[in-house]
């Protein structure tokens, strides 16, 4: 830690009398180079279609070669396996050389891309790699859609949405357990290790081109057990030795970014390391895309305030990772739960956060989680909706007696009930008999969980729980008892 505590670059305050730097919305990327865009943009195809043909000329069985330009990956099949190559670093160095260079030159930096691909499916030996160990947060959506893709693919080689990571896993099953669905690890999955809520740390090896998930399959060919405590503090060991730089955006508030070689998020990984900074308390981090991270402290409100802003600029990007604060409190006695979701405080204004954290975070995330189960014919149970209102940003699900089946609850701040049975009907002059509206009732997610001992469906994130019918009787009177009915 020491090492990297002492390679943190900040830069200066500005003196009395000078106006801090504007912070820019792309801030921790390079600066444009003079290129026009459609110019950089005809290079990058340039580079892609160069690398297409390198490709099928040493693999000529390769298929489904892809190009996609938004992101800026070329993915490629062989041998059933799914491969994700990241450009970025590959383009530069090819850039580099220039127009008039020998191509001889550019077609190394072609080869050198791929020249790990056979060593991947023959599988590296440990000491080739052991250096390349690193760990990898991710939010607990990515696993459950790793599984749902691998449950598809029926057992084939696959890729995360985006080139996140690839992962060779046995074939994977649902099941259902008196009555609950059950989305099980793959045989091959290593355990991920929780470092806070909904975020989980797995560990994998960087080539110069993909990331590569590490297997327990891994572990038998090197003939190694999974002593989880000692490959983590490899991967940390070797995350310690890239020299982090962190860009001053305000008083207080900082940045990090990262590239190809490890995501910004990864970084949490270290927790001490937030330590360092000029903050006033805790440290506060924001993982607001896969490549930038915000820090700001637990005391400073207008850090807070600052980082909240600064995050707006990214929450529809290709990258969004989490819009979820956390909160870094030393705890030497349990290092695994030092991160906690940060709770603003009575004087602080707490709309941001819960946008972020709800209309933004919690939405994408069960939508992610939706579009794949939908994919995998959930037929049993009912999955009922995610939902957030546009003022309050209290998020809620519906849940309707005339649904007739088991249901799979999402974790909202309210449950809102909507039953069959009518409010007691009113007499109005002339004789006339009104019948009110079906009753609907509201009530807390914490009520509605205590109330019906709601049982939490293992394998799915975000939450889900697990209820085989709709509450009646007694159960229901305690329910009204407990919302509001409407």
């Amino acid at each position: 830690m020491k090492r990297a505590a002492a390679e943190i670059e900040q830069t200066t305050e500005p003196q009395e009398g000078e106006e801090e730097e504007e912070v820019e919305e792309n801030y921790f990327k390079k600066k444009q180079k003079s290129d026009s865009k459609e110019e950089e943009e005809e290079k990058k195809t340039i580079f892609a279609d160069q690398l297409k043909e390198v490709v099928i000329k040493k693999f000529p069985d390769a298929s489904e070669t892809t190009y996609n330009a938004e992101k800026f990956v070329f993915t490629f099949k062989l041998s059933g396996t799914v491969h994700t190559l990241f450009l970025t670093n590959g383009f530069l160095k090819w850039l580099g050389y220039g127009d008039l260079e020998d191509n001889t030159k550019r077609e190394n930096v072609l080869e050198e891309m791929i020249s790990s691909i056979r060593q991947q499916e023959e599988g590296p030996k440990f000491d080739q790699i052991k250096d390349l160990i690193y760990p990898k947060i991710l939010a607990g959506v990515t696993r459950t859609v790793l599984r749902c893709q691998i449950m598809m693919s029926e057992g084939s080689e696959v890729s995360l949405d985006g080139g996140d990571l690839s992962s060779r896993c046995l074939q994977l099953r649902l099941i259902v357990v008196d009555g609950c669905p059950q989305l099980n690890a793959p045989a091959d999955e290593l355990e991920s290790r929780e470092i806070a809520e909904h975020l989980g740390m797995d560990l994998i090896y960087n080539t110069p081109t993909e990331f590569i998930q590490l297997k327990k399959s891994d572990l038998t060919r090197w003939g190694k057990s999974y002593d989880q405590l000692q490959m983590y503090e490899l991967a940390l060991s070797n995350l310690r030795k890239e020299k982090i730089r962190w860009r001053k955006l305000a008083r207080g508030v900082f940045s990090a970014s990262a590239g190809d070689a490890y995501e910004a998020g990864t970084l949490m990984a270290m927790g001490d390391l937030f330590l360092a900074l000029e903050i006033s308390g805790n440290p506060v981090v924001l993982p607001i895309t896969r490549s930038l991270i915000i820090v700001t402290g637990s005391e400073d409100q207008q850090g807070l305030e600052t980082m909240v802003e600064i995050s707006s600029n990214y929450i529809t990007s290709n990258e969004f990772f989490s819009g979820i604060p956390l909160v870094y409190q030393p705890d030497r006695n349990n290092s695994n739960h030092s991160w906690q979701v940060y709770k603003a405080q009575p004087s602080q204004s707490t709309e941001d956060l819960k946008y972020l954290e709800q209309a933004v975070t919690f939405h994408y995330w069960y939508s992610q989680q939706e579009e794949y189960l939908q994919k995998i014919s959930l037929q049993s149970v009912q999955l009922l909706p995610f939902q957030v209102d546009d003022e309050s940003f209290e998020s809620s699900t519906v849940w309707t007696q005339k649904a007739g089946k088991p249901v799979l609850i999402p974790r909202a701040n309210q449950v809102q009930f909507e039953t069959e049975e009518d409010k007691s009907e009113e007499e109005v002059p002339n004789a006339f008999i009104i019948p009110s509206e079906p009753l609907r009732l509201d009530v807390s997610f914490d009520h509605t969980n205590t109330t019906l001992g709601l049982k939490r469906a293992p394998g799915f994130e975000p939450p889900l729980y697990f209820s085989s019918s709709f509450p009646s009787g007694q159960l229901m009177q305690r329910l009204k008892s407990l919302g509001t009915q409407h």
